[in-house]
């Protein structure tokens, strides 16, 4: 894996910082891509502006990643404060790097290892347990 590069997008968060470590430590180049305003477990290291869910802004410079990790999601209480920015953050944003992605052809979604983490957030707080589990 030595050489390879990774985006985490997202990656400044608890579990991003937490896998940026590790994948340091495995040898991969990793670049983090995250909200200026969010809460940065890696002080010191460079974290990147992005707003994946920002329709103004493009998501091609992450054609130049071998893989992406979309880490990118609002948690439950600023969802249920803010629900269309959760929606926006949590369903549309991870759906436009998809897009872009698919839209780039042979250099994007086909050339390209991605990985999608959601969180608790997406689940009906009215439904004890979801159907499916």
């Amino acid at each position: 894996m030595k050489g390879r590069r990774i985006a985490l997008v997202g990656g400044a968060g608890f579990i991003g910082s937490n896998l940026f470590r590790h994948l340091k430590k495995s040898g991969w180049q990793v670049e983090i891509f995250d909200l200026p305003e969010c809460d940065n477990f890696l002080p010191g290291e460079i974290v990147r502006p992005l707003n994946i869910a920002d329709p103004t802004v493009t998501l091609d410079q992450l054609l130049a990643y071998d893989a992406i990790v979309l880490l990118a999601g609002l948690l439950g209480r600023e969802c249920e404060a803010r629900p269309a920015a959760g929606w926006s953050t949590n369903v549309f944003g991870p759906g436009r790097v998809l897009s872009t992605l698919l839209q780039a052809g042979t250099q994007g979604l086909a050339r390209k290892r991605v990985i999608f983490l959601s969180n608790a957030a997406v689940y009906d707080q009215r439904v004890a347990t979801p159907p499916y589990l």
